[in-house]
């Protein structure tokens, strides 16, 4: 990933660099660092030559998701148990619509403290994170509103 988000790919050996940018140093997910093995090479442009920065990582299959846990005090207001997020989508399958994205990396942070994690209830815990990985996933009221060929009865308020 370019420092400027932008890079070329030159048509001769299909390889995408960053031309009038530098490769990022490390790439997060909100606030964890993603691991270099899961982020694909990057290359530069030096006086007309392409040199790679950061090599191939191994990625992850179609069907896998990187999710980081955090429990940091980050954007947790009052009323805020955790939240989730996804940082990264398969450029392969994304599309315009918001519901047809495949994420493939993403970040659920806990924010109670250790004395309420610890007064909570294994079963509760459990169900927190599901909810938030259905965030990753998509599933959320901008998702729910796009929705084909669902009963307006089921859509969200907008507000």
């Amino acid at each position: 990933m370019c420092i400027k988000g932008y890079h070329y790919t030159d048509w001769n050996d299909n390889i995408s660099y960053c031309g009038e940018s530098q490769c990022m140093k490390q790439r997060t997910c909100r606030n964890e660092i993603i691991p270099d093995d899961y982020l694909s090479a990057c290359y530069e442009q030096r006086n007309r030559k392409k040199t790679q920065v950061f090599p191939e990582g191994g990625g992850l299959a179609p069907n896998e998701l990187l999710i980081t846990v955090t429990n940091l005090k980050l954007d947790c207001g009052a009323n805020v148990a955790a939240w989730a997020i996804f940082c990264e989508e398969d450029p392969n399958t994304k599309r315009e619509v918001y519901f047809n994205l495949s994420p493939f990396i993403g970040e659920v942070n806990f924010c109670s403290d250790e004395k309420n994690t610890l007064q909570s209830t294994d079963q509760s815990l459990a169900n927190l994170g599901k909810h938030e990985i259905g965030h990753i996933l998509g599933f959320n009221q901008r998702t729910y509103n796009n929705l084909p060929d669902l009963d307006y009865s089921f859509r969200l308020d907008k507000s």
